[in-house]
């Protein structure tokens, strides 16, 4: 009997063993699941900014090239000691009226008898009127200014002389006021005056003359020859 009661006791004992093994199985195995970090799935990320529309860069537009017909034209100058009261002059102008012009007279050069103080001689391009009477003559003159200003002296030449509003623009660094007359019937050559302003109150006048028809439809089309030519003038000292 007493071997019976031993037997049931180490039962009992086993049986307890058991039990607390499996509590402890089953608290470490808690405890292990509670220490284990839990996965958070990251959230996804709204982009709250406005969406920009990027605009296609233009193309530029290329500026076009002007071309300056002046610059394979003649070139001429006049020496001051031929003027004998003007600087030097230095001009172009184009083969249309011939590969040189002709220096008709000066102060050093078949010189009039009846010249006023303020003559500087002139020129004839292409007299002969061999490329269809497109001939051209260019006399120059020293002038005072006796005004107030450049646009003055302008003023009053046109108003005296009956001529048409003044054009002004630049020739080598200085103002030019150009006048014609306002019809084309006053003369069988159409004359026009160019008025430089120099320094110490000078003005140098340019009488331009030539073939009526040629030179004033010229004038008329908005490119003018004569402006050209003038507009390339140089002045020396």
């Amino acid at each position: 009997m007493n071997y019976h009661i031993n037997q049931k006791g180490f039962a009992n004992i086993v049986l307890i063993i058991v039990v607390v093994l499996l509590v402890g199985a089953v608290g470490y195995f808690v405890l292990t699941k509670k220490s284990e970090p839990v996965a958070q799935t990251p959230s996804p990320i709204t982009n709250t900014s406005p969406t920009r529309t990027t605009s296609p860069t233009p193309t530029p537009t290329p500026t076009p090239v002007v071309k300056d017909e002046t610059v394979s034209w003649n070139s001429y100058t006049y020496s001051s000691i031929e003027s004998g009261i003007l600087p030097n002059l230095t001009f172009k102008y184009p083969s249309l009226f011939g590969s040189n012009p002709t220096l008709i007279s000066s102060r050093n050069t078949n010189r009039p008898g009846n010249i006023s103080e303020d003559w500087g001689g002139f020129f004839e391009f292409n007299p002969t009127g061999a490329f269809g009477d497109r001939g051209l003559r260019i006399e120059f003159f020293k002038k005072v200014n006796s005004e107030n200003s450049f646009e003055s002296y302008v003023s009053k030449s046109v108003t005296s002389g009956g001529w048409g509003s003044p054009k002004y623009f630049q020739a080598g660094g200085y103002k030019v006021a150009r006048i014609r007359f306002a019809s084309s019937s006053h003369y069988d050559a159409d004359v026009g005056w160019y008025f430089v302003e120099l320094p110490n109150k000078s003005i140098l006048a340019i009488s331009t003359s030539g073939d009526k028809k040629f030179l004033y439809d010229d004038d008329q089309s908005g490119n003018s020859t004569r402006d050209r030519i003038i507009s390339t003038l140089v002045i020396g000292q």
